[in-house]
């Protein structure tokens, strides 16, 4: 009745049968980056999070989605880079190509800073970096007028080989339940990637609203540090590949994590997601039955289904009404 299955408990070295008795919450986390998205040059005003896989964009002379303005806009990309090596040391390079401004750290400390009006221009910093040891990333970039490209690409230094970011750089994942602090200074790192705060700079007695309470006292009420709006407790994470959980019932909880982006390798912001659809049957060619539930949501209970096996296919439907195609089929029995 917890929750977890089996093999969690086990790993975790907890009574499967004693509801009380469960693994400890854990960070969960995912590729890419997390971006946070702010209108005005200087982080002015925070309107959203998500992830980014990579830092690639050219929005020409638009913006990255309906919420934010065309012009003067700025975004904080985050992320934990792994060297991929396999021992001793190795220089990495690092290389932004920004219209306009950028700042690029690495474990806090300041490697590129060109945060001033330009046409696309790259730099470069490099780093001997240890193997296997994860290095935060943080890209500060802003949107002053006319054309906006963000691009941020790494190097192996000694032979100039792309490194794949996809396949190196991980994030707490925005839905994970559980966060420590990496600064310990009493802020989880969770509410700092939800609510616009940088992960390797102090930020505790900083006021970012009209009525003087700074970000420790909000995140301490439960506020966010901007609004001072009561933020909402975090959704459960999922852990594992989407799956079902039944019972004799004949019910099947689904979990899923939303999409960061389009099948076209664009971005999408939660904002832009209408709805999803549950597709289900007992035939995985033939799903005739349907579930919509609304944004906001990654996780429903199907009711009323029969013994047998039963498949579950998700879509994601945007705003506009376009649809993602179904989901590879989550095959669950039902008792």
């Amino acid at each position: 009745g917890d929750g977890y299955t089996i093999l969690q408990e086990y790993q975790a070295g907890t009574n499967p049968t004693d509801a009380s008795d469960f693994p400890a919450p854990q960070e969960v986390y995912a590729t890419g980056f997390v971006g946070q998205y702010f209108t005005g040059t200087e982080f002015d005003s925070f309107v959203y999070s998500q992830r980014d896989a990579t830092v690639n964009f050219n929005w020409n002379s638009g913006s990255p989605s309906a919420e934010l303005p065309r012009d003067r806009f700025s975004v904080r990309w985050q992320g934990w880079f792994t060297p991929p090596h396999n021992e001793g040391t190795r220089d990495y390079t690092f290389t932004t190509t920004t219209d306009d401004g950028v700042r690029l750290f690495l474990n806090g400390s300041t490697v590129i800073d060109q945060w001033k009006n330009q046409s696309p221009t790259s730099y470069n910093a490099t780093a001997s970096l240890e193997a296997g040891t994860p290095v935060a990333i943080t890209m500060e970039y802003f949107e002053f007028g006319w054309g906006a490209t963000a691009q941020l690409a790494i190097t192996d230094a000694a032979t100039g080989d792309a490194i794949s970011t996809t396949n190196t750089v991980q994030h707490l994942a925005l839905d994970s339940e559980f966060a420590e602090s990496t600064l310990n200074d009493g802020i989880d790192d969770l509410y700092k990637l939800r609510y616009g705060l940088p992960l390797m700079q102090p930020s505790a007695s900083r006021v970012l609203n009209d009525s003087g309470v700074t970000v420790l006292e909000a995140y301490q009420s439960g506020l966010h540090p901007y609004t001072l709006e009561t933020v909402s407790e975090p959704e459960s994470p999922v852990t594992s590949q989407p799956g079902g959980t039944g019972d004799a019932s004949g019910s099947v909880t689904l979990s899923w994590t939303p999409p960061g982006t389009r099948v076209d390798g664009s971005s999408i912001s939660l904002s832009e997601i209408d709805r999803y659809r549950i597709n289900y049957g007992q035939d995985a060619a033939n799903l005739t039955q349907t579930l919509e539930v609304p944004a906001g949501t990654t996780s429903t209970t199907v009711t009323g289904l029969a013994p047998g096996t039963w498949y579950f296919t998700i879509q994601v439907i945007d705003i506009n009404g376009l649809s993602s195609e179904p989901s590879d089929p989550v095959e669950h029995q039902v008792n």
